[in-house]
């Protein structure tokens, strides 16, 4: 980020890669009558539930390190006092006590805490991982948000069958988006999930592409 008070980037555990995952499923696959395609959606669901899967074991093993380094704000890319990130994230996403939002890959949901507190908004927070799921309830009930915060144990590429369609104002990721094995999987959730006029807020690494040659 580029505003005062900015550290930067903090190096914590490295985190699996997807961008490459040769486990991608292609959105466009759909069932037809032709015996072959039927086995193939098959084959595609189920590597894509085996990424999710690793992801997910990953976090398992590695959450605690991950809080040994960030606390319970899991973000590489953060101001020194990591409240000042969330108060910005606070405006940017758009969040107040009027508003619903799905918090995709919430970690130890340490973030939709702090945002149920400070603005009331209700947050249905999802994880891959079951290590995170359970620290992130326990958390809730000590911070005394269990009833604005709901956590979900589930892969965040199907959002829309644990939360329901058009049921939020914000679908937010942070830091969590990296980890999709199929991007357009996630993003086409998202749009299910959200109301008519929701919004959809992605904080991530991003590779950026030069408009033209005098930016290369």
């Amino acid at each position: 980020p580029a505003n005062p008070g900015t550290a930067g980037h903090f190096p914590g555990p490295q985190s699996p890669s997807s961008s490459q995952d040769p486990n991608r499923t292609s959105p466009n696959v759909s069932s037809t009558t032709h015996k072959g395609s039927a086995k193939k959606v098959q084959s595609l669901k189920t590597k894509s539930e085996e990424a999710a899967e690793k992801v997910g074991a990953f976090y398992d093993e590695q959450t605690d390190a991950f809080l040994a380094t960030y606390g319970e704000v899991i973000q590489a890319f953060r101001t020194i006092d990591p409240a000042d990130l969330l108060d910005q994230q606070i405006e940017a996403i758009g969040l107040n006590a009027n508003t619903v939002a799905v918090d995709a890959g919430c970690g130890v949901a340490g973030p939709a805490a702090y945002f149920a507190q400070q603005t009331g908004t209700q947050i249905k927070a999802i994880t891959i991982s079951q290590v995170q799921a359970e620290k992130a309830r326990k958390n809730q009930a000590a911070k005394g948000v269990t009833e604005q915060v709901d956590v979900y144990h589930g892969d965040y590429h199907r959002m829309d069958q644990l939360v329901g369609n058009e049921v939020a104002d914000r679908v937010y990721f942070l830091e969590s988006f990296g980890h999709s094995h199929d991007k357009a999987a996630a993003l086409e959730a998202a749009w299910s999930v959200l109301k008519p006029g929701g919004k959809l807020y992605i904080k991530d690494l991003f590779l950026m592409e030069p408009l033209d040659a005098r930016q290369s």
